[in-house]
């Protein structure tokens, strides 16, 4: 009844963290037939090695091990190169790098295909929280939704300058370190109404973001604090963890928010 048959799109620091919790059964009752790191294979091996994974050396092999579900952990460009085929082959994809679904062109595509072959996209929350109410909330419009993120510099590529922008900027400016810039513009369904603002400070350890939200309903404010995951500064460990309750969500009768 549920899917269980599992791929991997990138073997970094998440895609890592999310393979071995999927070994390990943290992710619900899945089974990871392959995993795929084009720009980097010696990490796949390294991981397949390491958990007795298959390795898959393209999008062709990876799509011929028939997963049901893929992961995306990989990057944006990642997004724009792997989703409508894998959506095209049958499979339910799993967006972290949710920064490739900005773009309006790709967004639309990708849509209409997966109505076509009846698949889902999911894009995992990431390192954010309260999604769910910004999609809510924007059923009764306007709805004024600013993000204000505050990361150590070695978190933003070293950059030590602020920005101000709307999401889709800030995503073009940061392409790996502000997917939960992405996130909340899908979640609002605008990603030019999505005000961002993004603070360096050296004397943070953690990756800060804090969501405003105004309208017709009334307001709400949301802060969450991100440890990083340890083999990746640019990346909160909760981003990880975002994936694995997707998943488990996947093979859940109940779904809450």
């Amino acid at each position: 009844m549920y899917p269980t048959r599992l791929a991997i799109i990138g073997c970094g620091a998440v895609g890592s963290t999310v393979a071995r919790a999927v070994r390990e059964g943290r992710a619900g009752d899945w089974h990871t037939v392959a995993v795929l790191d084009r720009p980097a294979p010696a990490r796949a091996e390294a991981l397949a090695e390491a958990l007795g994974l298959q390795v898959a050396g393209s999008l062709e092999a990876l799509i011929a091990a028939s997963p049901q579900v893929v992961v995306e952990a990989a990057s944006v460009g990642a997004v724009g190169e792997y989703l409508i085929p894998l959506l095209e082959a049958g499979c339910d994809v799993v967006v972290l790098s949710t920064g490739g679904l900005v773009e309006p062109g790709l967004r639309t595509r990708a849509e209409a295909v997966a109505r076509r072959v009846g698949r889902r996209i999911f894009a995992a929350s990431g390192a954010l929280g309260g999604l769910d109410l910004v999609a809510a909330a924007n059923l009764a419009p306007p709805l004024s939704v600013t993000l204000t993120t505050r990361k150590p510099p070695r978190a933003l590529g070293g950059k030590l300058e602020g920005f101000a922008g709307s999401a889709a900027q800030a995503v073009a400016v940061f392409p790996q370190n502000l997917n939960v810039a992405a996130t909340l513009a899908l979640a609002a369904q605008d990603p030019g109404a999505v005000e961002v603002r993004v603070e360096a400070d050296p004397s943070l350890r953690v990756n800060t973001h804090r969501v405003a939200l105004d309208g017709p309903f009334g307001s709400a404010r949301l802060e969450v604090s991100c440890l990083p995951l340890p083999d990746n500064p640019r990346t909160s460990w909760l981003a990880a963890l975002s994936v694995l309750a997707v998943l488990r969500r996947l093979q859940s009768p109940l779904w809450v928010g």
